[in-house]
């Protein structure tokens, strides 16, 4: 089975998805509503852009959202998806009738989406990049998309942790984080049976051996940064399809980093997953390249996060190939990278699905 290929589509479907923060607050009400968004109006969410009408739908309206499409009304633009923990999904269709179904299916928490005509094609990606970068300044997004690096964290991540001890996560390798773990009751409750489902199967020891390798080798300061600044998920449905389930992902901020995935066929089943690098630089290309010939990962550059540049992505065919890549240095040091990265960014928006069960396993 070519593993590869099947996670391939996956990802160009959208199955990885970033969170950063942002603010486009959808009205109340069942009715289409037309919002003018006042360029000159006090700390508008859109006060960079030039005026655009956006048009306002709440979730009941998403299954006949092509009634408010009829015959000759363009449906190619930019749309905001709002959802239930304030977060925002910021993206761009042809149709965005048949996008949002998509989405829909996907994440079941949505709330509105608003939408703004785009009359060309080749405009969409400038008025996306600029709509979701005004409305990234409140809310945490959904996007992937825009992964930049950053050399400063946000404040949110100074209530997780001193900043005195934020100076040297990006060079510092591992050490153990004494720091009592936070325990929540009601979450382990929420996730116990998708968790007693997991650690069922026959690899369920080998799952946890290499997701706890990536956590000692990767996350900073597990148990202190534990649901704050990122989070680990037992049998997240997202991506799911009749050949492919992720079994486990873990998040850093507001990206999968991680995802342990089991792909099956009529004669084969196979778990493995991948895990996300930042790009690579310097003489981290060639070191990083050599690693790749010498143990034969399977890797790709890919543009699936569009607007924020590359991310190295490498793939691994069972658990111990994993294992095997957090003993190579410039693969840790990437990953790490990426990870201390998005944790500047600021807390996770998936903390709310953590599974502390799982997470025994690992901090």
């Amino acid at each position: 089975m070519d593993a590869r290929h099947t996670v391939g589509r996956t990802n160009e479907s959208g199955a990885r998805f970033l969170l950063q923060p942002m603010s486009l607050r959808a009205p109340a009400g069942g009715d289409v509503v037309d919002q003018l968004l006042d360029l000159h109006r006090t700390r508008s969410t859109m006060a960079n852009l030039p005026p655009r009408r956006f048009r306002s739908f709440p979730t009941d309206s998403f299954d006949s959202l092509s009634m408010h499409f009829p015959e000759g009304v363009s449906r190619r633009g930019v749309y905001v998806l709002t959802f239930e923990d304030e977060s925002r999904y910021v993206g761009q269709s042809v149709d965005v009738v048949t996008r949002c179904s998509a989405h829909r299916r996907r994440w079941d928490d949505t709330v509105s989406i608003a939408f703004t005509e785009v009359t060309s094609t080749e405009s969409l990606d400038t008025v996306e990049r600029e709509v979701l970068a005004t409305v990234a300044r409140d809310h945490p997004v959904r996007n992937i998309a825009l992964v930049a690096n950053v050399t400063y964290p946000s404040p949110s991540v100074n209530t997780v942790i001193e900043p005195a001890q934020l100076i040297d996560w990006f060079a510092t390798s591992h050490q153990h984080d004494a720091a009592p773990r936070l325990d929540d009751v009601d979450q382990r409750l929420k996730t116990v049976v998708k968790f007693k489902e997991l650690s069922a199967l026959q690899e369920f020891d080998a799952i946890a051996d290499g997701v706890r390798a990536y956590v000692q080798a990767c996350v900073p300061a597990p148990r202190t940064t534990e649901r704050h600044l990122w989070a680990l998920t037992s049998l997240p449905s997202t991506g799911k399809t009749r050949r492919l389930r992720r079994l486990s992902a873990l998040s850093v901020g507001p990206v999968e980093t991680l995802v342990v995935l089991e792909i099956t066929d009529e004669n084969d089943r196979m778990v493995g997953g991948f895990l996300n690098l930042a790009p690579p630089r310097g003489k981290d290309k060639v070191l990083l390249a050599a690693s790749v010939a010498r143990h034969r990962f399977a890797h790709e550059d890919t543009d699936v996060y569009a607007n924020a540049g590359l991310v190295t992505q490498l793939w691994f065919d069972d658990m111990a190939m994993l294992e095997q890549m957090m003993r190579s240095k410039v693969i840790v040091r990437l990953a790490r990278n990426l990870t201390v990265s998005l944790m500047f960014k600021g807390r996770t928006s998936y903390g709310h699905y953590h599974d502390f069960n799982l997470a025994d396993h690992m901090v």
